[in-house]
């Protein structure tokens, strides 16, 4: 009875171990904007490939790369949360 008591006791202690360590990730995570940045970071990912499918079902001939393709960029808006 002894070790069953001490398994359980460690394996409830384990769980509750590993979630703090989730709650304080997700809290650090949040804290330095990760989340939100990997959030945008898919959607402009998704917006360039639908952007080049677009561009490629639209021109006659296959898609010509530019010699600057970023020469339209001037800046990147920064959005202060």
């Amino acid at each position: 009875m002894d070790t069953y008591q001490f398994i359980v006791a460690f394996l409830v202690g384990c769980a509750v171990i590993i979630g703090i360590a989730f709650l304080v990730r997700e809290v650090i995570c949040w804290y330095f904007k990760t989340t939100l940045i990997a959030e945008r970071l898919t959607e402009i990912r998704d917006l360039l490939k639908a952007q080049a499918v677009a561009d490629a079902v639209t021109s006659d001939g296959p898609v010509q790369q530019s010699e600057q393709p970023f020469a339209k960029v001037d800046s990147i808006p920064q959005n202060k949360v």
